[in-house]
């Protein structure tokens, strides 16, 4: 169908589609060997919510760019899965690369080294964002 002519039944049924599993590839190693690795989603909440956050933001732009008419988005309205939240900690390789990454950006001077610092502390405490941003230097203890 053409961007123009999207119904939000049609969103209906690509969002119950992914929910299923219906979009995801037939052979998913082969996929993901092809990709050159990474991970192929098979469905579910998570990623049919993602989906239409996406669509969402790709109708906004042809609103915006005038191939649909404003307001028009068939996306807005349509209710998203219920998502249970998921508590998943690194692995020690995951860990070991992601370090490794930090280094080379750090290194190549990519990336300022305050901000390398800040997300290393992030990733050592375990601390919010905002628990970090708000703390105080009293609260430290450094032994």
């Amino acid at each position: 169908k053409l961007v123009s002519d999207l119904k939000p039944t049609d969103v209906e049924a690509f969002k119950a589609a992914i929910y299923a599993g219906k979009t995801a590839p037939k052979d998913p190693k082969a996929k993901r060997k092809e990709q050159g690795g990474g991970v192929v989603v098979r469905g579910g909440a998570g990623a049919a919510n993602r989906c239409l956050t996406l669509l969402s933001k790709m109708l906004n732009l042809a609103e915006l760019w005038g191939v649909r008419a404003k307001a028009s988005n068939p996306v807005r309205g349509i209710p998203r899965y219920r998502e249970t939240p998921k508590e998943r900690f690194l692995t020690a390789e995951e860990f070991k690369r992601l370090g490794a990454a930090l280094d080379d950006l750090e290194r190549q001077g990519i990336e300022s080294i305050y901000a390398l610092a800040a997300f290393r502390l992030l990733i050592l405490t375990g601390a919010r964002r905002g628990e970090i941003q708000t703390l105080k230097w009293e609260h430290v203890q450094l032994e």
